[in-house]
């Protein structure tokens, strides 16, 4: 598994949140079983935090002790960040950098300890070209016949297809509801279908759908393949990142001797959760707090230019952060409540600062102390949202 600084960040940020690291794919790789999981990825973070402190004999005031200190007042102890800056003597930006060095210190710790626990295997990713070239890709789920862009792509293929002597059969007559980006969705669809035909021994590729939960399960079925090649890693792992953009995931298996991958994709339109911060971890903890609950996160980073991301948008609900550059979020607060087309919105501030009764005061909907939790997320949007949005708000299968 690729451990990364946020990954740290966002771990430690729920030390105390259970529920989430009993589900966090890291806790997967180190212990099967419910809440023993949890326990055990909370115990592997302390001590590899305790692994950060100095030498014996290290003087107390000496800066080494600095960026163990910052992250275990923060975390462990649970004080609040100007308790964190005043217990050290060090400034805001000072104490942020100190943790920064602490948490790169603890990814590499980490990542040593789930390396082993994984046998060595690394997790595939999908590679920095794909993720650059998405990253400027503004992903907008619309409702979509899967069956039919599946037969745009057969029209594509065909020379292909039938030089290996493949077939494609799709039902008939039928239509796949999902609610995807049409781009994204359509290379998921050609890498599948060239992938399949390459893995084919002739015959044909199978596909069929199910209704799972709120999402739609598109299932690509290899009969007679026995206990061949399944998908190559590549494939597999860059389709699946695609998939995640739409809040979906790809994912393959064997069946007696067919292959079968299957293509989850939301079945229901999702809700959209814009997200006002200028720290990008902040967005991650968020999108990692609602996975599995058909909410697409996006994001705006720039305060100034908040409002008008609303409008263009039209979010059925916004996180708000207060203390952020150039406009803080009682400003933008204020400034979506005065506007005609966002003032309707439902807004969550979050903030460090306990200014739950000014949050309410200027319009806001709900208050969250940082750092955020996933009960207190989805505790906070189940209140926050009208009537008919929260009928949306539903756990999908996992």
């Amino acid at each position: 598994m690729l451990l990364t600084e946020d990954t740290v960040y966002e771990l430690l940020s729920h030390l105390a949140d259970s529920a989430l690291l009993e589900e966090h794919p890291v806790a997967k790789t180190l212990t099967s079983g419910g809440s023993r999981r949890g326990q055990a990825l909370r115990a592997l973070l302390i001590d590899a935090l305790e692994r950060l402190k100095p030498p014996p004999g290290t003087p107390a005031g000496d800066p080494a002790w600095r960026p163990y200190s910052a992250l275990r007042l923060r975390y462990v102890d649970l004080r609040t960040p100007l308790r964190v800056q005043d217990a050290l003597g060090l400034s805001e930006r000072q104490v942020r950098r100190e943790q920064r060095r602490g948490i790169i210190a603890l990814a590499s710790l980490l990542g040593d300890t789930l390396t082993a626990a994984e046998g060595g295997a690394a997790e595939p990713q999908a590679s920095d070209a794909l993720r650059q070239a998405t990253e400027a890709l503004r992903v907008t789920p619309a409702r979509l016949d899967a069956f039919l862009l599946l037969s745009e792509m057969e029209r594509i293929w065909e020379p292909r297809l039938s030089a290996r002597g493949v077939g494609l059969e799709l039902p008939e007559g039928q239509q796949c509801v999902v609610y995807a980006d049409r781009v994204t969705l359509r290379q998921i669809l050609l890498r599948l279908l060239g992938s399949l035909s390459e893995l084919s021994r002739g015959g044909a590729v199978r596909i069929g759908s199910l209704p799972t939960g709120g999402d739609v399960d598109l299932c690509f079925s290899l009969p007679g393949t026995g206990q061949g090649p399944d998908l190559p890693a590549d494939v597999l792992s860059e389709c699946g990142y695609l998939a995640e953009l739409n809040l979906g995931r790809v994912w393959q298996e064997r069946v007696e001797q067919e292959l079968r991958v299957h293509c989850v994709l939301p079945g229901r339109e999702p809700l959209l959760f814009l997200v006002v911060d200028d720290e990008r971890v902040a967005v991650r903890l968020v999108t990692r707090c609602l996975q599995g609950y058909g909410v697409r996160v996006v994001a705006a980073e720039d305060a100034g230019s908040a409002v008008e991301t609303a409008a263009e948008l039209g979010p059925d609900v916004i996180a708000l952060d207060v203390l952020m550059p150039g406009h803080d979020g009682w400003e933008v607060l204020q400034q979506l409540k005065s506007s005609p087309e966002t003032r309707d919105i439902p807004v969550i501030v979050c903030s460090v600062w306990r200014e739950p009764e000014l949050a309410l005061a200027l319009g806001a909907s709900e208050f969250i102390r940082k750092p955020v939790t996933r009960p207190l997320l989805l505790q906070a949007l189940s209140r926050a949202l009208p009537t008919e949005s929260a009928a949306r708000f539903l756990p999908v299968s996992p």
